[in-house]
């Protein structure tokens, strides 16, 4: 049974490595890395992507920051505000940094839970569980901001699709939710198992003092003590 926890645990922590790593390559997106990005519009020979952190209008990108410049967004030449449609809603373009909060969580959630120590377990576990949660609430609101700029562009008749980065944090989410399952209740079963192994299924440190205490190998703690050696005239009774 503790093999079989075992093998579920670190399947746990490969999920916690997967989503991390994910979420990682999401954060690094356009206009960083431009072959990951949420979403891509195509109008004639312009071709505009959206990521993380700004947008490229073909080789041409925008700096990297927090929130999109949305003048710089352009179809045909000619500014998405000019033809009097606010692509992006761009308060929501401030809350993608938590792509790499999430990621941030998740890695100490890894490190943590890769800890034999039970309360490193227990902190591995609950991080754990705020990854999943704050890399949820990521990927609602990257539905609410690429849809809504999916169904405008669409509407001024630009050739719009997915990207990749969206389903990333997609499979991060999946993954997440698998490793908070997995990584929390093995971990618990786990070390009850241990514990009725070492007992021999009687129950805790009550059980070891009390077999103990029927054979003298036990003090008041509940430890093992050296029995008490008597000297050669205290024998002589016993003759």
């Amino acid at each position: 049974m503790v093999l079989v926890l075992g093998v579920v645990h670190a399947f746990g922590l490969l999920c916690l490595l997967a989503a991390t790593a994910l979420l990682i390559v999401v954060s690094v997106s356009v206009p960083i890395w431009n072959s990951v990005y949420f979403l891509k519009a195509t109008s004639g020979a312009s071709v505009l992507t959206l990521g993380n952190w700004g947008t490229c209008l073909g080789d041409v990108c925008s700096k990297a920051r927090l929130g999109y410049n949305v003048e710089s967004i352009e179809i045909n030449g000619q500014s998405a505000v000019d033809k009097g449609a606010a692509v992006v809603v761009h308060g929501l373009t401030y809350a993608l940094v938590l792509h790499p909060i999430a990621a941030g969580f998740s890695l100490f959630a890894l490190l943590f839970a890769l800890g034999s120590h039970l309360v490193l377990g227990i902190l591995g576990s609950l991080l754990s569980f705020l990854a999943f949660l704050v890399t949820l609430v990521a990927f609602g609101i990257d539905l609410g901001l690429f849809i809504t700029a999916h169904r405008r562009l669409g509407d001024l008749g630009v050739s719009v699709k997915y990207g990749n980065a969206l389903w990333l944090v997609l499979a991060a989410v999946v993954l997440q939710l698998l490793a908070s399952f997995t990584v929390c209740f093995t971990r618990n079963d786990s070390r009850k198992n241990r514990d009725i192994e070492t007992t021999g299924g009687k129950g805790g440190w009550f059980a070891r003092r009390q077999a103990g205490n029927q054979n003298g190998f036990v003090d008041t703690t509940g430890q093992p003590v050296m029995s008490q050696r008597r000297h050669f005239w205290q024998r002589k009774n016993q003759y």
